[in-house]
């Protein structure tokens, strides 16, 4: 068995490697896309933050390793080719320069536009639900106070040991 590859393969190898750096590229512009919508305001925050920012980028290298790996393993034989890893790179840089400046953009503007009714749905659901638990307190609030009462009458003593 040789690892040798045919030019055609070879081309097949490097082309998939570029558009594999095209799509890493966009799912990293997804990660921005969130690291926007996180702003911290007190320092503890801004520390978890750093932290979770951290862990998304160290995630998301790790599924970039793996895709690429998955890549030398099905065209390659499992063969490492440096060349495959700089056109990645090099489909990774070039979506970033090119088309990043535009899908960047209309995915903050599609975000903002599925946010507003969700917003609006979350900000009812929440009216809706303080109602209820200051329903459900007062309830519970007239019957233990009810209950005092009643005890109350029975006698001081009687009253604290039974509540």
């Amino acid at each position: 068995m040789t690892l040798y590859l045919s030019q055609k393969k070879l081309f097949l190898l490097l082309l998939l490697a570029l558009a594999i750096g095209f799509s890493l590229s966009f799912v990293y512009d997804g990660l921005r896309l969130f690291r926007t919508l996180r702003q911290p305001k007190t320092r503890l925050f801004r520390f978890v933050n750093a932290v979770w920012i951290s862990l998304e980028d160290f995630l998301f290298f790790t599924f970039a390793g793996a895709v690429m790996s998955i890549l030398f393993y099905v065209t390659n034989s499992g063969k490492v080719r440096p060349s495959a890893f700089l056109m990645a790179i090099l489909g990774f840089w070039l979506f970033r320069v090119t088309l990043s400046k535009l899908t960047y953009p209309l995915l903050l503007r599609l975000l903002f536009l599925i946010k507003l009714p969700l917003g609006w749905l979350l900000g009812f659901l929440k009216r809706v639900t303080n109602a209820l638990a200051l329903f459900i307190k007062r309830k519970s609030a007239k019957r233990f106070f009810r209950r005092v009462e009643r005890l109350g009458q029975k006698g001081y003593r009687y009253g604290i040991r039974r509540l």
